[in-house]
């Protein structure tokens, strides 16, 4: 029940941001997704383990929410894309009934997996423009990526913090594992996602360097060691090609 709890207060605290100013919901939503895998792990002391987490629902629902939210702009079908994903959509809902699948449960979780994501195409055309996608990476995506960094360089040489090792101890898994050694991962859910946030932040600041920002290309060094050290070689062949 405490994670449930937690789970009611952290959405009551994103709603009540969206309702004052949805963009600036949207830049924290994105901002309490990216530290979601600490969040979890930090109430391991306190409540133990589950992968049936509801703090994995809040996302999804503020999501939804803000789709939903009066005065939302853009969300009529009235495109090509929007009709193929709004279709895509609804075939994906009625596969979450599929008999031949197992219960209703495997279902709901594909939903999570498949349509949950489909909902931030919604919000895009509701509520991004230019200067809420620029506050987004410089101000979230870049300072975030930064202190990932620190936290997974520190992972890497000193150790995991107490709650991160009570979470390898419980649930970590396999792919973590590297030649006896263990993958930093910093706050995120899993090592992936870690590399996979500091190649998006440096293509950010590579994308800046182009068009003559070039003020955060000082922490470019840091990101790029991190993600050498996080050990994953296909995320840094699609950062190259990306560049």
């Amino acid at each position: 029940m405490f994670r449930w709890a937690g789970a009611g207060l952290l959405l009551a605290i994103l709603a009540n941001v969206a309702v004052a100013n949805p963009t600036a919901g949207v830049a924290v939503a994105i901002f309490f997704l990216s530290l979601l895998g600490d969040l979890r792990r930090l109430l391991i002391p306190f409540t133990g383990w589950s992968p049936n987490d509801p703090l994995l629902l809040v996302a999804p629902a503020f999501a939804l929410f803000l789709i939903l939210l009066p005065g939302s702009r853009r969300l009529r079908v009235d495109t090509p894309l929007s009709r193929w994903i709004f279709a895509l959509m609804m075939l994906m809902a009625v596969q979450t009934l599929n008999p031949l699948q197992g219960n209703l449960t495997v279902g709901y979780a594909g939903a999570l997996f498949y349509i949950v994501p489909l909902f931030w195409y919604w919000i895009g055309r509701a509520h991004a423009t230019t200067a809420l996608m620029s506050t987004i990476f410089s101000r979230v995506v870049v300072p975030v990526a930064v202190a990932a960094a620190l936290l997974g360089i520190y992972q890497t040489y000193v150790g995991f913090l107490p709650f991160e090792q009570a979470w390898l101890d419980t649930a970590g898994y396999v792919a973590l594992n590297v030649g006896g050694v263990v993958r930093a991962f910093s706050f995120f859910p899993s090592a992936s996602e870690y590399a996979g946030y500091l190649a998006v932040a440096l293509v950010v600041i590579w994308s800046g360097c182009l068009q003559g920002r070039r003020a955060a290309v000082v922490v470019a060094p840091l990101l790029a060691a991190a993600l050498f050290l996080e050990s994953s070689r296909t995320i840094i062949l699609l950062l190259l090609f990306t560049f």
